[in-house]
């Protein structure tokens, strides 16, 4: 009796101990899962950084798109009946939506008018085919800005003027300001303003003629257009004196063109590059996809370059050995350029 208690108390002890260590095991590996997962999510975020890999992701969600979940089919017939009057009713929005469409091209092509006469003023001014005249240059800097600098200027002043110390001994303005000293001399002030004064007459002497480089400038500094700009396009661009848009007329399909004015220039002969795009404004075969006009096709123009003028294109030189004989040639061929103005391309409409 008493051995097969002790036997008992034994096999007791047995398994807390078994417990026991597989508690400790399980606290050994819970950081080690801990770890895994943390593995895991740094890499699934490495992955999404991967334009490739949300491609791929991007082409699987399209093609999941619009495939039927089998939700409408469980519905009774009389409910699809009502979802079909809903479809109807979505299409006649949708019509209704591209009449809106349309009457927005027609506001365009009416205030485009409107605007013309001081798209105009703005292109003779940059030109300096006109000079401006004093109202026209009067420009009042907004009221916020000025309240903010005269608040400034009056703290500044106060400030000199209190912590300021006259040493008539040695002729200079001691400022005391945020714990230092600057000593500045009178000479030197002076002198430096008969050398501003001197630049800012030099600088209104040479007064170029309208406003040089404009147009280059503002496709420089818009996002969209300044990757197409490169440097070999930068000389031509500075004989761009004017940007237009032309809308369609009335009664014809929607389009509208840029018009691009140069000056005579040594590149090309062309005084105007245009390229027009073609638009279509109803709902398509698919009228729950309309999402407004969308450009159809768009038509460039041809460029009349001159000689050795061309910068969409450029010459290279390859050397070819012949297989047989062992020789070396060179090759001369011509290859397409990055540049700005390859946007005029196609000649023809796609």
């Amino acid at each position: 009796m008493a051995e097969s208690e002790s036997k008992a108390v034994e096999a007791v002890e047995v398994e807390d101990v078994e417990e026991a260590s597989d508690t400790e095991e399980s606290k050994l590996e819970a950081p080690a899962i801990g770890d895994k997962e943390k593995k895991v999510e740094q890499l699934t975020a490495q992955m999404m950084k991967n334009p490739q890999v949300l491609a791929a992701l991007q082409e699987r969600l399209d093609s999941l798109a619009g495939t039927p979940s089998g939700y409408i089919e469980s519905l009774p017939r009389s409910v699809k009946r009502r979802i079909n009057a809903l479809k109807n009713l979505q299409v006649k929005c949708t019509n209704v939506e591209a009449l809106f469409y349309k009457e927005v091209h027609e506001l365009e092509r009416k205030y485009a008018a409107m605007y013309q006469p001081l798209f105009d003023r703005r292109r003779d001014v940059i030109s300096g085919a006109v000079e401006p005249d004093e109202a026209e240059c009067e420009w009042h800097e907004d009221k916020d800005e000025e309240s903010e600098s005269g608040a400034d200027g009056k703290k500044s002043d106060s400030k000199v003027k209190n912590e300021g110390k006259k040493d008539k001994s040695k002729g200079t303005v001691e400022v005391v300001e945020d714990g230092e000293k600057a000593t500045v001399e009178e000479e030197a002030d002076k002198d430096k303003a008969k050398e501003g004064e001197k630049q800012k007459e030099e600088k209104e002497e040479e007064d170029p003629k309208g406003i040089p480089d404009f147009w280059l400038t503002v496709f420089k500094n818009v996002d969209i257009i300044s990757d197409l700009v490169q440097e070999h396009d930068e000389p031509i661009l500075r004989y761009l004196k004017d940007v237009q848009v032309k809308f369609s007329d009335p009664g014809q399909p929607m389009s509208f063109s840029l018009e691009f004015h140069f000056e005579q220039n040594d590149f090309f002969t062309n005084m105007v590059l245009t390229k027009e795009y073609h638009m279509r404004a109803e709902p398509d075969d698919i009228p729950f996809s309309f999402e407004g006009p969308e450009i159809t096709s768009c038509t460039g123009c041809k460029i009349d370059w001159k000689k050795g003028k061309n910068v969409t294109t450029k010459t290279i030189k390859k050397k070819q050995k012949h297989k047989g004989r062992g020789t070396v040639r060179t090759v001369t061929k011509v290859v397409p350029n990055e540049s700005f103005f390859n946007f005029f391309n196609p000649p023809q409409g796609v």
